[in-house]
């Protein structure tokens, strides 16, 4: 955890806090505190993810689709189906629309 720490600020100073290296490491470091059964930490760092690559990518990017299943996928396991329904929902929605109804 240390080491991403580390590479996120790094990344933060050189490339500036709304690159998509930033969202990157965020992403990446939730993995770290979902092994550590840290999931409102987990939570907080997906939710910055969301946000940055919203305001970097756009509303509709695959990138923002990607974490909101990965949220989706939390909450499951957590047993929380209501907000993980809620998430895959939102996701789904995003991909009909980029890539059509009948996309298999």
């Amino acid at each position: 955890l240390e080491a991403y720490e580390r590479a996120l600020a790094v990344r933060r100073k050189a490339l500036g806090e709304e690159h998509p290296d930033v969202a990157s490491t965020l992403k990446n470091m939730v993995g770290v505190y979902i092994k550590q059964r840290m999931h409102d930490k987990a939570l907080e760092l997906y939710a910055q993810t969301l946000a940055l690559r919203r305001n970097v990518l756009g509303e509709e990017h695959p990138l923002v689709a990607s974490v909101l299943v990965s949220m989706a996928e939390m909450y499951h396991e957590q047993d929380q189906d209501t907000e993980a329904l809620e998430f895959y929902g939102r996701a789904l929605a995003m991909k009909r629309k980029a890539l059509g109804e009948e996309h298999p």
